[in-house]
């Protein structure tokens, strides 16, 4: 492939170019763990580093003005509560002051260790999100963007390295069946398991009371978070409940329903992201570019047209204009006849004459 073809959600990228979460990873790869300073932990969760040495785990780099890095927070929360359990902390750092750093991690639900940056070194990075996985021997094992999708198996096969007895539990938990995981961690007779086991309940605990302290349509995404993740642990039989009750308030049922519409239209994406693909193996890259923006101009226009009070339709509205001239070009180009071939040169007269 020459492209990647992707939309981040709503804000799509409409150039058609690779995405920062396909660069090839950092070539910090293979270097001494990172030297890690922090000023304050901002959350419940916090550690010394010197606790680290000898066990994998996890840092980021992030910001709360990056666009990008808002993006990885769910998917890193989601991670850390998978392979924590098995000895393995994610650790997300930001430069900025301690209160502005705080009410956001609050607000996003960061459910790893998060905390002010006091002049981490060690590693070199060019842009964030950027993070790090290191082994338990110290090494960084891999380094680029946390949504590149080597990251989640680089992380995986670190926490799998430093406790192997648990690998039926880590495997389960990596499908993110983590019921699975705790049964598994509670047949195990070693107090190590039972640690990992009691993480987890403790871990849903700490989900379950953030959620509690939202209200509306933030308290009814992290719940639904919660209960998706943790289903059949106990300590998870009164979601349905809450759920519903929620549901029933037409206020969140509006935002529900908005934010259902905003996931129908990515699947969309996503699907006319694979048949581009499949297009560009079969015929040409121009061919399979053209099919990809009329495809979207068509997703956008649909949405417009069936959600006209929805957050995203004005900036939906405002891309179209340039998806229509975007495809006006390539339909000329398509169109245009072949450019004549270049007459042959020439022979050379012969010697002599």
């Amino acid at each position: 492939m020459n492209r990647t073809w992707i939309v981040l959600g709503l804000g799509c990228v409409l150039g058609l170019s690779a995405a920062s979460a396909q660069e090839p990873p950092n070539p910090n790869i293979g270097r001494d763990a990172p030297s890690i300073k922090v000023e304050q932990w901002v959350t419940a969760k916090s550690l010394n580093p010197a606790q680290l040495a000898g066990r994998p785990y996890v840092i980021e780099f992030w910001a709360t003005w990056c666009g990008p890095c808002r993006r990885t927070i769910p998917h890193l929360s989601d991670l850390a509560q998978r392979v924590e359990p098995f000895g393995m902390p994610v650790i997300g750092l930001s430069k900025e002051p301690v209160d502005k750093v705080k009410p956001f991690a609050h607000s996003m639900g960061m459910a790893y260790y998060v905390g002010v940056d006091g002049g981490t070194t060690g590693l070199s990075y060019r842009g964030i999100p950027f993070a790090a996985v290191v082994d338990r021997s110290g090494k960084v094992a891999w380094a680029g963007h946390p949504m590149h999708p080597e990251f989640e198996a680089a992380l995986f096969r670190a926490a799998g390295e430093h406790y192997p007895e648990a690998s039926v539990a880590l495997q389960a938990a990596r499908k993110r069946d983590l019921k699975a995981a705790y049964d598994a961690l509670a047949q195990m007779p070693d107090e190590r398991a039972k640690a990992a086991a009691g993480m987890i309940t403790d871990n849903l605990a700490g989900r379950l009371a953030h959620a509690e302290s939202l209200a509306g349509f933030a308290k009814y995404n992290a719940l639904g978070t919660v209960g998706d993740l943790y289903r059949g642990i106990p300590g998870t039989e009164k979601i349905a409940g809450q759920l519903e009750t929620l549901r029933a308030d037409p206020g969140v049922l509006a935002e529900i329903r908005a934010q259902e519409a905003v996931e129908a239209f990515e699947k969309q994406i996503a699907a006319l992201q694979d048949q581009a693909q499949k297009k560009e193996a079969a015929t040409s890259e121009a061919e399979a570019q053209r099919f990809y923006v009329a495809g979207l101009l068509k997703i956008f226009e649909d949405f417009i047209g069936t959600h006209p009070e929805h957050p995203q339709t004005k900036s939906l509205t405002a891309a179209l204009p340039k998806l229509k001239e975007q495809l006006a070009a390539m339909e000329k180009e398509a169109a245009a006849p072949p450019a004549p071939a270049p007459a042959p040169a020439p022979a050379p007269a012969p010697k002599g004459e």
